[in-house]
């Protein structure tokens, strides 16, 4: 026992007095004086996920359970949904590693192959995706063959600067500090964070190449521009994409995964060649 509930003549929760206060408040304290007044509480109709989200946002040990006026049924407390904590941890863990459903080591391999299979489909129709884009750009790398030395640059630093974003937008709002409501607020933010990075790499890129080749190298400069254009949108995408998956009511811990990465790296690839055919 953690807390003793504190109710009124209906039955409804008005407080809720720990323990504690017992040894440290005086014998003749009135319990309205020391007990801590509109408590945190959930619904009996609240879901698990609500209730494990509460808990871990305040830190709590126990919470009180109400119905729909209010009156105490009961409470739940860390212990109870600690599996359930857990469990969804580890969902949100597979989901991210781009497994389709859950699986256990002890697992019969059909069901592990089946978990597996979609996303490297998917990343596998990615890559010939990828493949058919750089071939519509043959002319280009044979004027200019050094292009093809920073492919695995672009597509790589999309993938991860996606994979950041939407990592930590879902983290927001797993712990409820990040609300569905507050897209264009997150966008915006997450832009001008995306403007410094940006910044930062491709000028030391451009630096790198201004060294190797000249400044006047169509590579010195075109794949600075790429990798800027790449940074921005993967940055973006990888924060409006989670985002619109809670509002469809779509667990956005999908978009951590080989779903952000595959996709930037079509988009990373497709900017890539785009700009440096305009500029060539």
């Amino acid at each position: 026992m953690y807390y003793v509930y504190v109710i009124d003549d209906d039955g409804r929760l008005r407080g809720v007095f720990p323990l504690k206060k017992m040894i440290t408040s005086p014998s003749i304290s009135k319990v309205k004086h020391v007990m801590k007044k509109d408590p945190f509480s959930v619904r009996v109709d609240s879901s698990i996920d609500d209730v494990v989200q509460t808990i871990e946002k305040y830190d709590l040990v126990a919470i009180p359970v109400v119905d729909s006026i209010g009156r105490l049924v009961g409470q739940i407390t860390v212990d109870d949904v600690m599996d359930e904590a857990r469990e969804q941890s580890t969902r949100d863990y597979q989901l991210a590693s781009g497994l389709s459903q859950d699986v256990e080591t002890d697992d019969k391999v059909l069901r592990q192959t089946s978990a597996r299979l979609p996303w490297l489909i998917i990343g596998m129709l990615g890559g010939i995706g990828n493949s058919m884009i750089l071939g519509n750009f043959n002319g280009t790398f044979v004027t200019h063959p050094e292009m093809a030395l920073y492919i695995p640059l672009i597509g790589g630093t999309g993938g991860n600067v996606g994979t950041q974003s939407s990592a930590i937008v879902v983290q927001g709002l797993a712990n409820n500090s990040l609300n569905a409501t507050d897209t264009l607020k997150q966008v915006g933010k997450e832009s001008i964070v995306a403007l410094i990075n940006a910044t930062i790499i491709s000028m030391m890129v451009y630096m790198y190449n201004f060294i190797r080749f000249g400044g006047a190298a169509t590579v010195t400069y075109s794949v600075s521009i790429s990798l800027f254009a790449v940074v921005m949108f993967a940055s973006l995408f990888g924060t409006f994409v989670p985002m619109t998956l809670e509002k469809l009511k779509i667990d956005p811990a999908i978009a951590t995964g080989p779903f952000i990465s595959i996709t930037n790296d079509i988009i990373g690839m497709l900017l890539y060649m785009r700009i440096t055919s305009l500029l060539a």
